[in-house]
């Protein structure tokens, strides 16, 4: 389903994935536009880039003269559930989710691509195993995407929740407050495993940043400055040295003098300072 905000008129019709599911994808701005896909981490939804009291990204975006398309990934926001008897994992967003997305957002031509935490994961495995996919994105900006790390007290409570996971089939985010969704425990668990591995590496043995193509698009990578915890600029940056692209860029945003503000993994694309910061910066760049 392909829903429309009211900027503009809505012209696909149902967006289904090759596996069967049928994805929401909600669109502002004008569909002959320069094309923006959007697309959230982990315990989220479209809200996250459209706003909740009618201020996003996303909307910020139409009024600069991009259409912007915000996916829900499977079983979340107004995307389908997960049928009984399905089992998912995280490669599923890049396997059937982001190539279906694309379908959608680069119609016209190729799309600009913004990411923000797992799902800048997702989309550079999207692009590892199937790398045709590389034509259709005209510049890929990835947002709180870390090197696959975990170490100390952080591998200790990953791994945890990846029994929870396997046990009870959810993760509980929104019990945790980190988020307005519970992540399906299959997609969850391999994530969590992946980056406790120290390496995203797929079902059939595939290693993620070994076999990514060379980007011939440019790219950028976002890291919060006071983002500690989930994607600590180091582990940003460590991400942003191993891709294979000749014209990249890397981003702290906060710190500084000029910049007391040090947001967080969330805050980077929510907090007001960041809004009148940040944004009008990575749309520049999006241009």
């Amino acid at each position: 389903m392909v829903s429309d905000t009211g900027i503009s008129k809505t012209t696909h019709g149902a967006v289904t994935t090759s596996d069967g599911l049928q994805l929401a994808v909600h669109r502002l701005g004008d569909p002959e536009a320069p094309s923006v896909l959007l697309l959230t981490g982990a315990f989220s939804n479209h809200t996250f880039w459209l706003g909740t009291r009618g201020v996003g990204f996303a909307r910020f975006l139409a009024g600069e003269g991009f259409c912007a398309y915000v996916l829900d990934f499977r079983g979340h926001g107004q995307s389908q559930l997960k049928p009984p008897g399905a089992h998912w994992c995280f490669e599923d967003w890049a396997v059937h989710d982001i190539p279906a997305a694309l379908g959608v957002a680069a119609n016209t031509g190729p799309a600009r691509v913004v990411t923000h935490s797992a799902a800048g994961a997702a989309a550079l495995t999207a692009l590892a195993l199937q790398p045709e996919l590389g034509e259709k994105v005209a510049k890929l900006a990835i947002l709180a995407t870390p090197y696959p790390s975990l170490r100390g007290f952080r591998s200790l409570t990953a791994r945890f929740a990846v029994f929870f996971c396997h046990h009870c089939g959810r993760f509980p985010a929104r019990f945790l407050h980190f988020g307005p969704e519970d992540e399906d425990g299959g997609i969850m668990a391999q994530w969590l495993q992946w980056n406790l591995n120290g390496a995203w590496v797929t079902r059939e043995g595939l290693s993620v940043l070994s076999h990514l193509p060379k980007l011939s698009f440019p790219l950028l990578l976002v890291a919060g400055a006071g983002d500690w915890l989930w994607s600590p600029p180091p582990l940003c940056q460590r991400l942003w040295q191993v891709l294979p692209a000749a014209n990249k860029d890397f981003w702290v945003v906060g710190g500084g003098d000029t910049c007391p503000l040090r947001p967080g993994h969330v805050s980077l694309v929510t907090h007001p300072e960041c809004r009148r910061r940040f944004w009008p910066r990575l749309a520049a760049w999006l241009r």
